[in-house]
């Protein structure tokens, strides 16, 4: 943004202060008009004889991107623009189909101050997926919650432990053990030490314990340290990317304090941020243009019709882009609020030379088309040539910059000289009146 802001403002203080000393006005020159100029002229004759035909393109191009805008969609999947090849995706398939599908893999992750505070909240993460588990919704689960449990589910076991070994279950496992021990040539020594354990007191196991351990390294896979504070991560795969939304919603209930991390649920997040996100620009910067351009126009009729122009080709451009299918994503939504910028000026140019040929001042509507034809060309094709490129993303870009640009150059052309020159005579009928 501030590369194109400061862009923008050193090319228009250029074009007001150096280009005219480079070429200099001569209004005494008899030079004939450019090419340019002399093929758009025919245009704009064309243009006001032929208005019916006119309105008739612009009402089936405009009806043709109606319908193609039910065929627009937003992309927000990143690895869609990661530029993998056929060859490496059939690699990823074979090994998604063996492995399991990433789409379906869940990441919950939990992270506390402490490390005994984080393996509470791990285990209440499990315990909210006992039950999924059990209807089908959640396919597998890797845990440490039962490895490596805090040390007050510890102590709640060794209760429920200690309860459940009465007096009289303690002497009727001895009775039993005294019974089948010396039957299988074990010592009764056997008997009175497996005695002494049901009634030993065991502190609580910490992971530090656990070093030096085949539990050790399962343990660091799923625990991280950052700074001053631990996360523990748990791998859920569900039966099915749709099931995501449930999971989460039981999660949320169970431990607030968890964040889910998934692929399919991350893609249409994106989604739905860049769906709000070019709503949002685009209403910014036109409400911004539509207040610079009322204070130079000084008329909102006018403001309206400069404008024009930059909706028709959007929703020109948009249909298009759903009739061929191509998506709207992360990198190509930015060129929205660019064609707006860009548009605009074409507009504007367009307005002011048809306001002057109002007012009397000489006609240079056949110029102007020109010089917009010009520069719209420029840019379609310093943008446009990225339409070629193999990696989605710049290809995206280039199809985008090659039909908003394409589009708004020519509903400028079709749409402005007519309704400018409306809006001028009711301007000018009601001033007089």
């Amino acid at each position: 943004g501030m590369f194109a802001a400061v862009g923008v403002t050193t090319a228009a203080l250029a074009s007001l202060l150096v280009i005219p000393f480079l070429v200099p006005l001569d209004r005494g020159s008899s030079l004939p008009p450019l090419m340019m100029t002399r093929l758009f002229q025919s245009f704009v004759d064309w243009r006001a004889r032929h208005t019916v035909v006119l309105a008739s393109v612009i009402a089936v191009v405009t009806v043709l991107a109606i319908v193609g805008l039910s065929g627009l969609r937003v992309e927000g999947d990143m690895a869609k623009l990661n530029g993998v090849t056929p060859e490496t995706a059939a690699d990823q398939d074979v090994f998604w189909n063996i492995w399991g599908d990433a789409a379906s893999a869940t990441t919950i992750l939990v992270t506390a101050p402490e490390m005994q505070t984080a393996l509470e909240l791990n285990e209440r993460v499990a315990d909210a997926l006992v039950p999924l588990q059990k209807e089908g919704r959640v396919v597998s689960c890797s845990s440490i919650a039962s490895i490596c449990p805090s040390l007050r589910r510890q102590a709640e076991n060794r209760e429920r432990w200690q309860h459940f070994w009465t007096p009289a279950r303690r002497d009727a496992l001895e009775h039993d053990l005294s019974g089948i021990v010396p039957e299988k040539g074990f010592s009764l020594s056997h008997v009175n030490s497996s005695m002494r354990v049901l009634e030993a007191h065991v502190d609580g196991l910490r992971p530090e314990d656990l070093k030096d351990t085949l539990l050790e390294q399962i343990i660091s896979q799923r625990t991280h340290w950052l700074d001053d504070s631990v996360s523990i991560s748990t791998m859920v795969k569900l039966d099915s990317p749709e099931r995501f939304g449930a999971l989460a919603k039981a999660l949320h209930e169970a431990v607030p304090e968890a964040t889910l991390l998934n692929r399919v649920a991350f893609s249409e997040q994106v989604a739905r941020l860049a769906k709000r996100g070019v709503t949002v620009f685009a209403l910014a910067v036109a409400c911004i243009d539509m207040a610079i351009l009322y204070f130079l126009l000084g008329s909102f009729g006018m403001v309206l019709v400069t404008l024009l122009p930059i909706a028709v080709g959007l929703l020109w451009t948009a249909g298009a882009m759903g009739l061929l299918g191509v998506p709207l994503n992360t990198v190509n939504f930015i060129f929205v609020v660019f064609i707006i910028g860009v548009g605009i000026d074409y507009s504007l140019f367009m307005v002011t030379s048809e306001t002057a040929a109002f007012r009397g001042r000489p006609d240079r509507i056949a110029a102007t088309s020109g010089s917009i034809t010009i520069c719209a060309l420029t840019t379609i094709c310093g943008f446009g040539v990225l339409a070629v490129a193999r990696h989605p993303a710049l290809h995206s870009i280039g199809v985008t910059a090659f039909l908003g640009m394409f589009f708004t150059m020519l509903a400028t052309l079709l749409t402005v000289p007519p309704c400018a020159r409306a809006m001028l005579r009711l301007i000018d009928r009601r001033a007089k009146g």
